[in-house]
């Protein structure tokens, strides 16, 4: 009765936020960001993050700069 429709897709978003929460709090009790497995899985996560960060946000200036041209040009 009280019940509110929620999108699945955000239940799963903060599943997976809430577990890497979780699990990260636990690698670092345990202290196993300190190993060299936990090292070359970071630094595998974030170089991938770090590429697909910089190339949608390269992707975004160029048509931001494509789009400005076109307008300017009609001018």
């Amino acid at each position: 009765m009280f019940r509110k429709k929620v999108d699945k897709s955000i239940t799963k978003v903060d599943k997976i936020v809430t577990g890497l929460i979780i699990w990260w709090a636990l690698a670092s009790i345990f202290w196993a960001s300190q190993t060299s497995l936990w090292k070359k899985v970071f630094l595998k996560i974030t170089g991938v993050f770090k590429k697909t960060f910089c190339f949608s946000y390269s992707l975004f200036w160029k048509w931001l700069v494509k789009i400005i041209w076109v307008f300017k040009r009609k001018k």
